[in-house]
């Protein structure tokens, strides 16, 4: 299995990575409150917590090893 734990060799760092992510994710709730599919405040909620120092990165790395992706421990914290 392909190692798909953070590189500081990538363009990105970790944090810049993480941080890509949770922009999307705030993005998304902010689209579906605009269209209904979920409250504002749920959305404002979302956006409030999509900051990437709330996240340890060391442990998204290990259980992204596990997942085989970034996006489901990222979801589960």
């Amino acid at each position: 299995m392909r190692d798909i734990r953070f590189s500081r060799s990538l363009p990105f760092t970790p944090s810049a990575r993480v941080q890509a992510l949770l922009d999307v994710e705030a993005a998304l709730a902010d689209a579906q409150a605009d269209v209904g599919v979920i409250p504002a405040s749920s959305a404002a909620a979302i956006r409030a917590l999509s900051a990437v120092g709330r996240f340890d990165l060391d442990a998204l790395a290990d259980e992204a090893v596990e997942a085989g992706n970034l996006a489901i421990p990222l979801v589960r914290h």
